[in-house]
């Protein structure tokens, strides 16, 4: 019988990623492809149980219903983009919290199940709906202010040993040496077709080899 491979991507709409109108270019999709090309052999599942809008601590409330109840093999943990809300203080997460629940998070997870680490992409400050709020330009943008939670994610990622898709280092690259949009949308946060694409080549190339081991 064939075994099933069962991921599960954990996230905001950065992995809910509905900007997308197509179903097929959403970059959850576009991994699930992927796999099932690089190994006909095995059924690859792709979960998606991102939810826009989530803070970090919204998102661990529904850790068991959405992540664990699928007994998945791999988890693309991707958070830290919605703690910052100028506007409803009582939702935001601070970095001491945020750590807290990315501890739950690894304490809750069962030891056979591997995990991926994705950062919040980079935002663009003056596109985004957020610009010139006074909650964020205390630290310094809106872009600085989730580079604290992208601080965080690098060193929970490190310390226990799991990959690290850079995402936003990555980005932050390309957005240098050209058209901003090239991959995020007018938005400033969201990412398009493109910013999809290459994504899910991020993470297929991160998670591959370890299939193959």
């Amino acid at each position: 019988m064939m075994k099933t491979l069962t991921i599960v991507a954990f996230g905001d709409s950065i992995t809910m990623s509905i900007q997308v109108e197509d179903e097929r270019l959403r970059w959850t999709n576009l991994l699930r492809r992927r796999l099932r090309e690089a190994f006909p052999d095995r059924e690859s599942e792709v979960f998606n149980a991102g939810v826009g809008g989530n803070s970090t601590r919204e998102a661990m409330a529904r850790l068991e219903k959405d992540v664990l109840a699928h007994r998945p093999d791999w988890v693309l943990l991707e958070f830290g983009g919605n703690n910052d809300d100028p506007f409803h203080p009582e939702r935001r997460v601070s970095v001491p919290e945020y750590r807290r629940y990315l501890e739950e998070f690894r304490a809750r997870i069962p030891p056979e199940t591997g995990v991926i680490v994705i950062t919040f992409p980079p935002i663009i400050d003056e596109q985004h709906v957020y610009c010139g709020s006074e909650w964020c330009c205390r630290f310094g943008g809106i872009d600085a202010a989730a580079e604290r939670f992208r601080i965080v994610s690098r060193g929970f990622a490190a310390e226990n040993g799991f990959p690290l898709v850079d995402l936003a280092a990555t980005l932050k690259v390309q957005l240098a040496a050209g058209d901003p949009n090239l991959y995020i949308l007018p938005d400033g946060v969201h990412l398009n077709e493109a910013g999809n694409r290459l994504l899910a080549e991020l993470v297929f190339s991160t998670l591959e080899p370890r299939l193959r081991d």
